[in-house]
């Protein structure tokens, strides 16, 4: 559920259906209205699209290739956007399929949870035929 800031008050975005963009001494700002026309919420546009949000790290990450090639990178941080977490790495991206490691030496990657290195390598050299 998102809200948005509108003079002072903050309004659920799901009540607004539609938007209609407005210029008003050069600031543009989108009317939000309801199902029966209402005014909702007068926001700036921005307010809908808001930044990308860094969450910081470090944490260990592992990248495995098919030939079976294991390369660690620190992931320092992380980019959150309506697109979804991408991890900032430092360094290079190496080739290959990338799993976060836990603190009990699990590994996060490739749709599952894997109970250490060797099971996670496996599961790129031989990925599973559906």
């Amino acid at each position: 559920m998102l809200f948005v800031l509108d003079r002072g008050k903050y309004v659920n975005l799901a009540h607004a259906v539609t938007g209609e963009v407005v210029e008003s001494r050069g600031v543009r700002a989108v009317v939000l209205r309801d199902v029966h026309g209402r005014e909702v919420a007068t926001v700036r546009e921005e307010a809908l699209n808001p930044p990308d949000i860094l969450i910081a790290g470090p944490l260990a990450a592992v990248s495995i290739d098919v030939a079976g090639e294991i390369q660690w990178r620190p992931v320092v941080a992380w980019r959150v956007g309506r697109q979804g977490a991408e991890p900032v790495i430092a360094g290079s991206r190496p080739p290959g399929v990338m799993f976060i490691e836990f603190a009990s030496g699990e590994l996060l990657g490739n749709g599952q949870r894997y109970t250490n290195l060797k099971e996670a390598a496996c599961a790129v050299a031989a990925p599973e035929v559906e």
